[in-house]
């Protein structure tokens, strides 16, 4: 098993499945002296976290049990003015 293999197992060992899955778009840039290395960690790590915040709002909402999800630029507010 090469290092990349290995290092794309332990991403996921880890539960950080999109960096897992971005990293071989990255891996190129960095081979290719597109990006730093520090800079793809930066925007990898950036990538996750975003990941992880949206599937927390998510699994936060689908437990409230909310008949309807609406956001706020959804509802009608001319409907009843007063």
């Amino acid at each position: 098993m090469n290092q990349y293999q290995k290092l794309v197992d332990n991403l996921t060992k880890l539960n950080l499945h999109n960096m897992a899955a971005s990293i071989a778009d990255y891996r190129q840039q960095v081979n290719d002296n597109q990006i730093s290395f520090s800079e793809t960690l930066l925007k990898l790590t950036d990538k996750e976290i975003t990941y992880q915040q949206q599937e927390s709002l998510k699994r936060r909402i689908k437990r409230a049990r909310f008949p309807i999800i609406k956001r706020l630029n959804d509802f009608n507010y001319q409907f009843q003015p007063s």
